[in-house]
Protein backbone atom coordinates (compact mmCIF):
# COMPACT_ATOMS: atom_id res chain seq x y z
CA UNK A 1 0.00 0.00 0.00
CA UNK A 2 1.22 2.81 -1.25
CA UNK A 3 1.09 6.73 0.95
CA UNK A 4 -0.13 9.57 -1.34
CA UNK A 5 3.15 12.38 -1.12
CA UNK A 6 0.29 14.42 -0.34
CA UNK A 7 0.55 13.27 3.08
CA UNK A 8 3.78 13.28 4.23
CA UNK A 9 4.19 17.00 2.79
CA UNK A 10 1.07 17.46 5.72
CA UNK A 11 2.73 15.74 8.08
CA UNK A 12 6.33 17.70 7.30
CA UNK A 13 3.64 20.61 7.66
CA UNK A 14 3.16 19.85 11.23
CA UNK A 15 6.83 20.05 12.35
CA UNK A 16 7.43 23.24 10.68
CA UNK A 17 4.29 24.53 13.31
CA UNK A 18 5.03 26.88 15.51
CA UNK A 19 4.45 26.29 19.68
CA UNK A 20 0.79 27.49 19.68
CA UNK A 21 -0.29 25.20 16.96
CA UNK A 22 1.64 22.28 17.94
CA UNK A 23 -0.15 22.68 21.21
CA UNK A 24 -3.75 22.82 19.70
CA UNK A 25 -2.56 19.95 17.36
CA UNK A 26 -1.82 18.05 20.55
CA UNK A 27 -4.33 19.01 22.64
CA UNK A 28 -6.94 18.67 19.72
CA UNK A 29 -5.53 14.68 19.67
CA UNK A 30 -5.87 13.90 23.45
CA UNK A 31 -9.46 15.66 23.36
CA UNK A 32 -10.24 12.94 20.78
CA UNK A 33 -8.05 10.03 22.68
CA UNK A 34 -10.25 11.33 25.64
CA UNK A 35 -13.61 10.86 24.06
CA UNK A 36 -12.84 7.73 21.97
CA UNK A 37 -11.96 5.90 25.33
CA UNK A 38 -15.28 7.23 26.57
CA UNK A 39 -16.74 5.29 24.02
CA UNK A 40 -18.55 8.23 22.99
CA UNK A 41 -18.69 7.71 19.00
CA UNK A 42 -18.00 4.57 17.03
CA UNK A 43 -14.35 4.74 15.96
CA UNK A 44 -14.60 4.04 11.48
CA UNK A 45 -11.49 1.96 12.24
CA UNK A 46 -9.04 0.20 15.02
CA UNK A 47 -5.91 2.08 13.38
CA UNK A 48 -6.76 5.43 14.02
CA UNK A 49 -6.19 5.36 18.10
CA UNK A 50 -2.69 4.43 17.48
CA UNK A 51 -1.80 7.35 14.55
CA UNK A 52 -3.77 9.55 16.86
CA UNK A 53 -1.63 9.02 19.93
CA UNK A 54 1.96 9.40 17.76
CA UNK A 55 1.01 12.77 16.20
CA UNK A 56 -0.33 13.99 20.06
CA UNK A 57 2.74 13.04 21.38
CA UNK A 58 4.95 14.60 18.19
CA UNK A 59 3.10 17.69 18.61
CA UNK A 60 3.34 17.84 22.49
CA UNK A 61 6.99 17.37 22.32
CA UNK A 62 7.58 19.99 19.75
CA UNK A 63 5.00 22.76 21.99
CA UNK A 64 7.00 21.81 25.16
CA UNK A 65 10.65 22.30 23.23
CA UNK A 66 9.27 25.24 21.36
CA UNK A 67 8.34 26.65 25.07
CA UNK A 68 11.85 25.71 26.32
CA UNK A 69 13.37 27.47 23.33
CA UNK A 70 11.27 30.88 24.20
CA UNK A 71 12.35 30.59 28.23
CA UNK A 72 16.28 30.34 27.14
CA UNK A 73 16.15 33.02 24.20
CA UNK A 74 14.59 34.82 27.17
CA UNK A 75 17.32 34.05 29.72
CA UNK A 76 20.27 34.79 27.03
CA UNK A 77 18.79 37.87 25.48
CA UNK A 78 21.59 39.94 27.18
CA UNK A 79 24.42 37.44 26.62
CA UNK A 80 26.65 37.82 23.60
CA UNK A 81 26.97 35.06 21.01
CA UNK A 82 30.32 33.61 20.79
CA UNK A 83 31.69 33.82 17.20
CA UNK A 84 32.82 30.60 16.39
CA UNK A 85 35.80 30.87 13.88
CA UNK A 86 35.91 28.35 10.37
CA UNK A 87 39.75 28.26 10.71
CA UNK A 88 39.91 30.44 7.40
CA UNK A 89 42.22 33.29 8.30
CA UNK A 90 40.86 34.01 11.96
CA UNK A 91 43.32 36.18 13.96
Amino acid sequence: MMINPSVWSRFVDLLRATGWQAFAVSAGCFLFLLLASTKSFELPSRWIVPIVTLVGIVSGMLAVLSIVRAICEWVYRGVPRLEVCSGHGCD
